[in-house]
């Protein structure tokens, strides 16, 4: 290519069709273990569970964005699903329920998606592929199988 430039290829789903040149952002997708099974918690602890996994979430996300590593459009569609207060309200449900904050997390981003995938609009498959992978990140802090998305930043 010249220039001392290199050119990289890869695949993975875009927001939109085209080439891009500029900064990425790449971390491994470790797939989210097979629930196991914790001391029984309270119903009040489920639900801090799932508080605080958010919490770590959101805060990795936003760090993103303060680096300037992923578009704010997409950082603040994924801010503005894990703030949603119908997301809070659901999950309470579940685990009022006797779902674990997991199994709630799961349950509820899967009806959504599922949703969403049957739609033709490409928008609202993009949202659903951006909920099954909140679902995946939300259980992994749950289950303590998560390790922050600095740590896996590629330069290119």
């Amino acid at each position: 290519m010249g220039l001392g430039r290199s050119e990289k290829t890869f695949k993975g789903f875009s927001i939109s069709s085209g080439y891009a040149i500029g900064k990425a952002l790449f971390y491994p997708t470790f797939e989210v273990l097979p629930l196991v099974a914790s001391k029984k918690l309270s119903k009040r602890q489920e639900y801090k569970k799932f508080s605080q996994s958010i919490k770590i979430l959101c805060q990795e996300i936003s760090q993103l964005k303060d680096k300037g590593l992923e578009t704010n459009e997409v950082i603040e569609a994924h801010l503005n699903i894990l703030n949603s207060p119908g997301l809070k309200e659901n999950i309470k449900n579940y685990i009022r329920q006797g779902l674990t904050a997991e199994k709630a997390v799961r349950k509820y981003f899967k009806q959504i998606a599922t949703k969403l995938e049957k739609s033709e609009n490409k928008f609202f498959k993009q949202r659903a592929i951006d909920l099954h992978f909140l679902s995946k990140e939300l259980v992994k802090i749950m289950q303590n199988y998560h390790f922050p998305w600095e740590e896996f930043k590629e330069k290119i």
